[in-house]
């Protein structure tokens, strides 16, 4: 699901709504962690990155990952809508 104002790189997959909770958390400026823990049990653990579309383009975000070793599963770029 792409984000108006945020690329999106999604490092595992997301738990159904409903059967996780999730935090969201700055770790750089533009950039956001989105973690995810199941509400079974379990560790919060990473489930995408964004990067707002206003301080890096898709090549800028790509890179960033790439600097950071981080492997993702699909990158879906910021729409172009509000």
């Amino acid at each position: 699901m792409p984000y108006p104002n945020q690329h999106s790189a999604r490092v595992a997959e997301p738990i159904p709504q409903g059967r996780a909770t999730y935090a969201a958390k700055s770790i750089a400026p533009g950039i956001t962690l989105i973690m995810q823990k199941p509400k079974a049990g379990g560790n919060m653990t990473a489930q995408s990155y964004r990067f707002g579309k206003h301080q890096f383009s898709v090549e800028q975000a790509k890179a960033w990952l790439k600097k950071h070793n981080i492997k993702y599963i699909s990158f879906e770029p910021a729409t172009s809508g509000k």
